[in-house]
């Protein structure tokens, strides 16, 4: 399955505002990358040394703010709020 985006589809502008709108208002931090040995490849990659680029993604926004954006996504959307706690808690983990 092949998953293509275009900006043209109002559904998937839908779908990235309501994940970026969830963020709204955070601070933003000073993003920290690192270089991961991930050791000696092997099969295709055997012999090549294998590395990841990392990026730290603290989360910097309180809990509070969180929830609040994550409401006004449900309402925007006309998503039923079953147990606002358990929204939360899953977004957290």
């Amino acid at each position: 399955m092949k998953l293509q985006f275009d900006p043209n589809q109002p559904f998937q502008r839908d779908a990235v505002a309501a994940v970026t709108d969830l963020f709204d208002g955070s601070p933003r931090g000073t993003p920290e990358f690192s270089i991961i040995n991930l050791g000696e490849g092997s099969g295709m990659f055997s012999g090549q040394v294998q590395t990841e680029l990392g990026v730290d993604n603290r989360l910097l926004s309180v809990d509070e703010k969180l929830t609040e954006n994550l409401r006004a996504i449900q309402l925007r959307n006309d998503i039923e709020i079953d147990n606002p706690g358990a929204a939360m808690a899953a977004i957290l983990r």
